[in-house]
């Protein structure tokens, strides 16, 4: 079973304000890395400059999921597709005891870590399904080493 506990990552710690401008991605890189959420932030507004060409400069409004992509992929992450999956399956689909996961839900990414969804929201709930359970659209894992 998948728990919830709240956090935001290191947000507030690092005087950055609340959790509620759509950095989800940002949260969940940062939590899944183990480091502070300012550097993550550095890293990710880095890294989108450099794919737009300068273009677009901060992740302040969300981050394109190419970037968080390139971003997990470049430090180890492997991607995993779950079509017609759930939350409530992740547990059956990677031993999450052994991995760090970035779960991909519609519009939202989630830091998965020991059965724990680390969030500002229980993001693993969905008025929108059936079940009750947020879809699952993939994750990234890391192994432990």
């Amino acid at each position: 079973m998948i728990r919830y506990f709240y956090c935001d990552g290191g947000k507030a710690e690092s005087g950055l304000g609340k959790a509620h401008s759509g950095d989800c991605g940002i949260r969940a890189a940062a939590l899944a890395e183990n480091q502070g959420y300012r550097k993550t932030k550095a890293e990710m507004n880095d890294l989108l400059h450099e794919m737009t060409g300068g273009l677009l400069r901060s992740c302040n409004d969300g981050t394109p999921e190419p970037v968080l992509h390139k971003y997990l992929i470049d430090r180890g992450y492997r991607l995993r597709l779950t079509p017609n999956s759930y939350m409530s399956d992740l547990p059956d689909l990677v031993s999450i005891r052994e991995a760090i996961v970035v779960a991909c839900l519609p519009r939202h990414f989630v830091c998965v870590q020991r059965g724990v969804v680390l969030d500002t929201w229980d993001s693993r709930k969905s008025k929108r399904t059936k079940c009750g359970w947020q879809k699952l659209e993939g994750f990234y894992e890391k192994q432990r080493h």
